[in-house]
């Protein structure tokens, strides 16, 4: 009789488990997803994230769709007009969307002019290969994508690059075999999915901290509060010679700029470049590189926003080597959407 009982419970919870498999087969987007690489960003993710930097402690909620994009609520990637790529200095996971560069900007710009939607492709660790390798990996991929604006906020990532990563364009996957199905299932389940929005949507409704991810403030490396906040032009009195190492870098680097321009212009779209500064301000490879990105434009006579030479940040603008606080996130927002309007791009009514 114990045989019989354990062999009806036994198959009954197989049923049960191959139900919950059809079901997330069905549900999920198993069969739509034509992602296969990291570089194509996480995909349904839905986080809290507990810090506490030296002047920067609170609770963020990150949230990036099906598509990858960081996103406060729902949107169609065919109503996407505005684009802002970078990396996690754009991406901004420890801060809340409506205090990050892209959500401050997104508020202005719908409040003057609702029919441009503004989505965040920021990806933590992205450099200018990543860019590149980012349309036939990922923006390729998502129907009816195509934005009028790619706006670019990099330098920082770029100015950890040597001059082999230079030569080439050619992105390798780097996740092991555990890795790469771990996260092909994450993105794609169903179930996971609505495990994560619920736990999310408790956290908020309630204020409670279940399953939240607790953030030290080395999580991106410390930074040295006794160092000198450099500005640009401390970088730019020095009249530096640049040495041969610099100058190959500026050659490479400008023919990335130009190949990321052009694959831009293929898809109709226009790009706009905005340089970078730190949280220690400008090094002299940031300098070589904004400086680049500058003479890049004007020679093919691109608007570009030299943000790390006009705006003026501070050390207590970022909580970190490169971050920026909500504070810093307002000046840069603001900045950036100041020198848009001048232009009149975007349609927006002044």
């Amino acid at each position: 009789m114990k045989n019989f009982y354990f062999k009806v419970i036994s198959i009954n919870i197989l049923i049960f488990f191959l139900l919950i498999l059809l079901l997330d087969l069905f549900l999920g987007d198993w069969f739509t997803n034509s992602f296969n690489l990291k570089l194509n960003s996480e995909r349904n993710i839905n986080r809290s994230y507990q810090f506490n930097f030296k002047n920067y402690q609170g609770i963020s909620y990150y949230k990036r769709d099906k598509f990858g994009f960081r996103v406060d609520k729902s949107i169609n990637p065919k109503e996407i007009k505005i684009i802002f790529l970078g990396g996690s200095t754009i991406n901004e996971k420890f801060t809340n969307y409506s205090q990050t560069i892209v959500g401050i900007f997104e508020n202005r710009l719908t409040k003057d002019n609702n029919s441009y939607k503004v989505a965040n492709a920021g990806i933590d660790g992205m450099s200018i290969l990543g860019h590149i390798n980012s349309f036939n990996y990922w923006f390729d991929k998502i129907d009816n994508f195509k934005p009028e604006y790619y706006i670019y906020y990099i330098g920082l990532n770029d100015s950890f690059l040597q001059l082999d990563n230079l030569r080439s364009v050619d992105l390798l996957e780097e996740s092991s075999s555990v890795n790469k199905i771990k996260y092909f299932i994450i993105s794609n389940s169903f179930f996971v999915k609505i495990y994560r929005n619920t736990v999310e949507n408790i956290n908020k409704k309630f204020n409670l901290n279940i399953s939240i991810n607790k953030i030290e403030s080395k999580v991106y490396g410390e930074r040295d509060l006794n160092r000198k906040f450099i500005k640009w032009d401390e970088i730019e009195n020095k009249n530096y010679q640049l040495s041969d190492n610099d100058l190959k870098f500026k050659k490479l680097y400008k023919e990335k700029l130009q190949i990321l321009n052009q694959l831009v212009k293929d898809r109709n779209g226009k790009i706009i470049f905005i340089t970078q500064t730190s949280g220690y301000g400008m090094s002299e490879r940031l300098y070589l590189i904004a400086e680049t990105i500058i003479s890049f434009c004007q020679s093919e006579k691109l608007f570009c926003i030299n943000l790390a030479k006009d705006l003026t940040l501070e050390q207590n603008d970022f909580y970190d080597w490169a971050h920026l606080t909500p504070k810093g996130s307002e000046k840069a927002a603001n900045y950036i959407y100041k020198k848009i309007l001048e232009k009149n791009l975007f349609l927006i009514k002044k």
